[in-house]
């Protein structure tokens, strides 16, 4: 099918990212301008975010020594690495997507994020040689209360990789559930902990380091609205979840979605994950990072309808559950059969079209 360029849509795209990254937390934002080429019969959702999707792919231990559902063996991390490298994947870490996103710099046609929860020393020990080795940037994250242990990377090796080009961010100072307030706190006391969680361990990573710590990374992948103001408050400008979707500049920086990687993860379906396209949502309820107080009845989605999803299902609490699609109004529902109790949700949502491309998005909020 002949191949286009469509000077309209990039003239629009203009007051698009204008206003979308004056939303995503920079006054002085300016619009990134990416020249598309794009097929006949694209849909207006498709053309806005052709060329504009990062995949996020997380991994934690990277070794021979122990297994668990958070490790993969150096041989599988290599063999992941190789694939990248063999299909044009072009590394990138959290700070060049952010200034795109914010502020137009330029992207390689082939972005990807690599990022490591954690710290833990086997990433400093087998996997960042694999990286060099490639030349890939990856993205580290830390937290305070373990930096130093017999298991965990250094200051010193933190350092280290800040100025061989790997960005460093923060997973707060404990690694404890950010949205979750203890019997015994006040709100007054439960908001002084969150910041020194927050802006506490940024101030301490800033100084130990010399460097901006700048991204955040939800422990457990647990966040609300109002860790968002939060994490805004204290300079961060994005934070990473464990939402298996991939991002595009139309994803807020706040709520960057992640693949996790496990030990199953074979190189095919690494490949099934990177290839994953977005789905075009009108309306989610409750919408992503929600704080709902009334009762939560039903997960309900709209889709656009503009990108021909023949067979579409949903997940719930990470499982397959029974719900219903409405073809004609593009709306799947998942009629609960009680009101939520209090606690935190996930939901997912994949659809596919008649070439049997795999669509998908995922969230997640809180019942207060």
């Amino acid at each position: 099918m002949k191949k286009f360029l469509l000077i309209n849509l990039i003239i629009s795209s203009v007051f698009f990212f204008s206003t979308c990254a004056t939303e995503r937390y920079s006054p002085n934002s300016e619009p990134i301008l990416v020249p598309r080429v794009l097929e006949e019969g694209s849909s207006k959702f498709e053309m806005e975010t052709y060329s504009m999707r990062v995949p996020i792919i997380a991994y934690h231990h990277v070794t021979d020594a122990h297994q668990n559902d958070m490790t993969v063996t150096p041989e599988l991390f290599n063999q992941h690495m190789q694939f990248l490298s063999k299909e044009g994947y072009q590394p990138i870490t959290l700070d060049a997507w952010c200034a795109a996103a914010l502020h137009g710099a330029e992207l390689p046609k082939k972005p990807i994020i690599i990022t490591f929860d954690d710290a833990w020393k086997s990433q400093y020990e087998f996997a960042v040689p694999v990286l060099e080795k490639f030349g890939f940037p990856a993205t580290f994250f830390a937290y305070l209360d373990v930096i130093g242990n017999k298991t965990t990377m250094t200051w010193e090796q933190l350092r280290e990789l800040a100025k061989r080009g790997h960005c460093i961010g923060c997973h707060s100072a404990t690694h404890c559930n950010l949205t979750k307030r203890f019997d015994f706190e006040t709100e007054g006391q439960y908001k002084e902990r969150i910041h020194n969680e927050i802006a506490g361990a940024k101030n301490i990573m800033e100084e130990k380091l010399g460097v901006q710590i700048r991204h955040f990374c939800y422990p457990y992948g647990y966040y609300n609205s109002e860790i968002f103001s939060m994490l805004e408050r204290a300079g961060f400008i994005s934070g990473v979840t464990v939402n298996p979707a991939v991002n595009t500049f139309f994803t807020p920086l706040f709520q960057l979605d992640r693949f996790i990687i496990a030990p199953w993860t074979t190189v095919e379906d690494l490949k099934k994950k990177l290839e994953t396209l977005p789905l075009d949502i009108v309306r989610l309820e409750p919408v992503n990072g929600e704080m709902c107080k009334k009762p939560v009845k039903e997960i309900k989605v709209q889709l656009s309808g503009e990108q021909d999803i023949t067979s579409v299902e949903m997940k719930w609490k990470w499982k397959k559950t029974e719900s219903s699609w409405n073809k004609f109004l593009h709306t799947i529902t998942h009629t609960l059969p009680e009101p939520l109790a209090k606690g935190i949700y996930s939901a997912q949502i994949h659809g596919w079209d008649d070439n049997s491309n795999h669509y998908s998005a995922a969230w997640l909020f809180e019942k207060m």
